[in-house]
């Protein structure tokens, strides 16, 4: 596996939309895609996905994944600031996701009370390539609940 630098992704992302050329959001459908396609093929026995979602284009990775899993027959609940200020292309797959009705969204402070199990899958959404400040406050409180979780 390959690992790359949070400056060689963000290149790799303007080199492709530059080029091919392809839109930021269609560039995140694919990455997407990919996951679900790869979930699809690795987590046959899980079910249950529980997708925490920033206000980033991360976040929009998020919303994205979720529509698909959701298409493809698993069960998915959405945990996000229901009235943050989204970027434009997280805004724009927010507002697709909004539109479905069998996939629940929440606050992240419903996370508390949510019942996870073994067969729940946790996909962290949160903050991407962008971040660089230490986590603080509730982003803190959530990273570290989710971390405590054994499954």
């Amino acid at each position: 596996m390959k690992i790359f630098t949070a400056e060689q992704i963000r290149n790799c992302d303007q080199y492709t939309i530059t080029n091919e050329p392809v839109s930021s959001i269609q560039l995140m459908e694919r990455a997407a895609e990919s996951c679900v396609d790869w979930i699809s093929e690795n987590c046959k026995n899980h079910r249950n996905f529980a997708v925490f979602c920033g206000n980033g284009n991360n976040g929009g990775d998020g919303f994205a994944i979720a529509k698909m899993l959701y298409l493809k027959g698993f069960d998915v609940d959405v945990f996000t600031h229901t009235k943050a200020k989204f970027s434009p292309d997280a805004n724009t797959n927010f507002k697709e996701l909004k539109e479905i009705s069998g996939i629940a969204i929440k606050d992240f402070k419903e996370s508390v009370g949510y019942r996870f199990d073994n067969r729940t899958v946790i996909i962290d959404a949160l903050f991407g390539t962008g971040l660089s400040r230490n986590l603080e406050g509730d982003y803190k409180e959530l990273v570290n609940f989710l971390n405590s979780k054994k499954y």
